[in-house]
This record gives structure tokens, sequence and C-alpha cells, in this order.
């Protein structure tokens, strides 16, 4: 490689960026890392296409400043990220320094470790296309493209962008290729403030006791920390080596005679195989994880995933310490947490990023890329009592829903096993699923707004309100179901038989609430 070949991403640009209005020019659209600290406040957010991008580039400068403060011997707690906000910048002596020492480690070129790359096997080279992630349009619509994987090629600004992509969210064409430190990714969550720099401190991790502070100051992240074989992973990592150490092997080559980068070696570092022998104790402050008091799995994103039913939990029940007796369990992330500690809000807004697979022929994975944002109010997670109000309302509503859905099974006509009539039952059960699903979309302003609000101010109607909302819906979905059997005698007698059934079930679910 030539000795003038540089791409440093401390200075230069290649991070997107949101600018505040009240923010001074200039206002580039792409920043390099010591920018983006050092204007923080003015910077509302990192905007990418790409939500594991997106994530990825939050995450790297989470890591710089934990990190940074880790080496000046300043550990972030729960009382110095207050300051830092209080502040409303970050200790220009403590980034300043830390980007000057390790100033080597963020150029994107270089003899020997290179940023977020690893020496891969010889001969493993393999087309960029391969680690090159697919952009979603935020549409209905299918966008095909149709070339040659030696014809796309990556600029150094894309190909850094991409590098820190691989951490959070490793995948490939297999099945088998998809991992991270401890298994398959599990739903991200990232607690957003009013800037950049409020975000990156409210996703600060506190000390969790499960490394010691000698350990976090000697193993830190890979630009400071020799990564010499990407298969030995430490049995108990630190944060920042856990966030940026390499499931797959990548390094990108030198074109000699053109601009954008060309190739990368890409092997697959840790199949699920090799993964079940890695360590188990790591947990990603930011991962939605289910812990008992005998087991930890992730949360994933999975099809038919509705977020008042299935997100909005993972804000409330448990937090990182809470002791875990019988059948107590504890998914909140806890960045949830330590924002809940850090900022008296009376609202907190989360970002949510992970993926859904599709299933395949041949082979191939098809996923859906989930990025949501929720707002809800902070009380009812600060408040165990809330917490488990809402959880159990959560309950009730899916309840009513199990009840809806056999109701409608209740109006099936009797089929034959015939051809003919399998078509007709698969048809009716497509009908089925899509009615529950607009069962739980007429829910949604309800579970995860109007109620949550009501229960945060506590006012005494908020459970009859929901109540009376979820005997509406279900009522409502039913008739949907029912109309189109009413042409005939048996149909009518369906009708009768599957009403009477779902109104004895919604009066035990939904009690009539005495008056006082």
């Amino acid at each position: 490689m030539s000795d003038s070949r540089s791409y440093n991403l401390l200075c230069l640009p290649w991070i997107p960026v949101v600018w505040r209005d009240d923010a001074a020019e200039p206002k580039e659209p792409k920043i390099g890392i010591r920018e983006a600290l050092q204007r923080a406040p003015e910077i509302r957010c990192i905007s990418h296409t790409s939500p594991f991008i997106e994530f990825g580039l939050y995450r790297l400068l989470i890591t710089v400043v934990l990190d940074a403060y880790i080496v000046a011997g300043k550990r972030p707690t729960i009382g110095k990220m207050r300051q830092m906000l209080s502040d409303g910048m970050f200790d220009d002596c403590v980034i300043g320094d830390y980007q000057e020492k390790y100033e080597q480690g963020f150029e994107l070129w270089g003899d020997g470790e290179r940023f977020m790359q690893v020496t891969a096997v010889p001969g493993s080279a393999d087309p960029v296309a391969k680690m090159v992630a697919p952009i979603p349009s935020g549409t209905k619509v299918t966008h095909w493209q149709h070339t040659l994987a030696s014809d796309i090629a990556l600029d150094e600004a894309e190909a850094a962008q991409e590098l820190c992509a691989c951490n959070p969210f490793c995948f490939d064409y297999a099945p088998s290729d998809v991992c991270t430190l401890a298994g398959d990714p599990p739903l991200y969550v990232l607690v957003q403030g009013e800037s950049l720099l409020e975000t990156l401190v409210l996703n600060l991790p506190r000390p969790s006791g499960r490394v010691t502070v000698a350990s976090e100051a000697a193993a830190g992240p890979r630009w400071r920390t020799e990564v010499g074989n990407a298969n030995q992973v430490p049995s108990a990592p630190t944060i920042c080596q856990g966030w940026t150490w390499p499931v797959r092997k990548i390094r990108l080559n030198d074109p000699t005679d053109a601009e954008p980068v060309g190739t990368a070696l890409n092997t697959a570092g840790a199949g699920k195989s090799e993964t079940k022998k890695r360590v188990r104790s790591w947990r990603d402050p930011n991962a939605g994880t289910v812990t008992s008091a005998d087991r930890l799995s992730h949360i994933r994103g999975r099809e038919g995933m509705i977020l008042s039913r299935d997100l909005l939990p993972l804000f409330l029940i448990g937090s990182e310490g809470e002791s875990l007796r019988g059948e107590k369990k504890r998914t909140r992330p806890e960045v949830v947490t330590n924002a809940l500690r850090v900022k008296e809000d009376k609202r907190l807004r989360m970002t949510v990023y992970g993926f859904i697979d599709k299933g395949g022929k041949n082979n191939k994975v098809f996923r859906t890329w989930l990025r949501s944002s929720l707002t809800f109010p902070a009380e009812v997670a600060r408040d165990d009592r809330l917490s488990y109000q809402a959880l159990g309302a959560f309950k009730t509503a899916q309840k009513v829903a199990d009840a809806t859905r056999t109701a409608m099974r209740m109006l099936r006509p009797k089929m034959d096993a015939l051809p003919r009539q399998k078509a007709k039952l698969n048809e009716v059960r497509r009908l089925e699923a899509d009615r529950i699903g607009q069962f739980w979309e007429s829910l949604e302003p309800v579970l995860a707004h109007s109620y949550l609000e009501d229960l945060a101010a506590q006012k005494a109607d908020a459970k009859k309100t929901l109540t009376g909302k979820l005997r509406e819906e279900a009522m409502a979905t039913f008739k949907a179901a029912a109309d189109p059997q009413r042409r005939s005698a048996d149909g009518l007698f369906r009708i009768a038989n599957a009403s009477n059934w779902l109104e004895r079930r919604l009066a035990r679910l939904l009690p009539k609430e005495k008056n006082s």
C-alpha cells in the first residue's frame, strides 16, 4: 500500500447527521468523529437509511466517549452523567487527549491493524457486495437491483459505515452466519435525547459489577486493544471490548489504480456452531434480554409483532440489579433504567432497532429491518406498581384477542378434506389473521398512548376506559367476521353459538366495575 493513502475517521466527513435549528454554521451533512463530539449539543441526531448502520454509528460514538472517560480514570456513573448533561458538553481535555493518543486506530488504511478490521486468512477474499447492507425504501414497493457483484464498489465513507454496522448486526447469505458476540441479534434499544449529546450520555452504561475498573482500563475497544484471533473471545469481555469485537473478519483492500474501495476480505468468524462455545456472560446494555432466575435469552423481532403488545413491555419489566425469585423476570435494557435515573423528564423517547427473519428457500433468508420510535410516560416505568398494572392490561388485551380469534374459528362451516375445500380454509385463515391484525391496529393508540397517559396521571377511570375499548373492538372484529355468514340458517346458528360464547368469555376477562 502507498504510504500516502490515508483516510482518518476522526477528521474526515463520513457520519451523516441532522443539525438542530439553532446550530451555528457550517452545518455539513456529513462530519467526522471529532466534530460530532465537539458539536454534539448542536446536532439533533444521526440519520442513515439503513437502521443497522445508523445504530452502529451511534454505538461507535458512545464507545469513544465511554472509553475516553475510562482511560482518564473518570468512569461514567449516574452522578457523572447528570453532570455531563448539566455542563452541556463533554470534557474537552478527556476527549481531546484520548483522540490524540489513539488517532492511528481511526485510520482506515495503514500497515497492521486498521479501524475495525483484522487480518484475514489468505485466499478468503469475497466481493465487497457481500458486506454491503441493503437499503430499505420505507415503502411497500419492492426494489430489485440486478448487477454483478464485481461491479459494486464503496468509497471510504461508505466502507467505514459498513464496518461499523458489522458489530451489532452481523449478517450473511445463510442463517448460520447470523450472529453477535452472544448469539443471534436481539432488539436493540437506543434512548433518544433532544440532542446528540443527550443521546450519547443517556446510553452510557454505568459500572455493571461483572468486570473490574482495572479490566476496563486494560481491555478496551479494538483501536486500542489488539485482536489477535477473532474467535478467541475473553471469558468476561468488557463493554467496549464486546461492542467492537469482530464477529466477522473484514479487511479492505487498497486498489492501486482507482479511488473507490473495490473488495473486502469477508469470512464468517463466528457461525452458530462456534457461538454456542462462546462466552454467555456477555450482557449488552442496549439489548432486549429476558433474564429469569435460571436462564437468559434474547428478545428478537418476529412476524406479527405489535408495538403496544411486544415492544412496550420491553421498557417496563424489571431492571438490572433487581433480585429474581420464582417466576419473576427482567427485560428492561440497562440503558433505559439509566435514563430514568439520569433525567427527570415526564416522557421517555426510544428507538428500537432489529430485524425479522422471513424465511426462504435455497438457503436464503429474507429479512424485514426494523426501526421503531416510541414515546411513553416515564412515570409508568419508574413506578413498579404502575408498570405491573400496564403489563396486566397488555396480558388482558392478548387474552381478549385470543378469545376473539376462537370465536371467529367457531364461525367456520364444516369442510371436507378436498383440495378445493383446503384452499378455501386457507383463505378463511388469512381473513381471520387480517382481522386480528386490524384489532391490534385499532388498539394501538389506546394501549401505547392514552391508557399509559391516564395511568401515569393516576386517573381512576383508566382501567374502565381501556376495558370498554377492548370490548368494543372485540365485538366489532367478531361482527365483521360474522356478517358474511348470515346468508344461511346454518350460518345464523354458528353466529348465535359463537356470539354467546364470546360474550361469556368477555364477561370473565372484562368484568364490569361496581359503582362506588
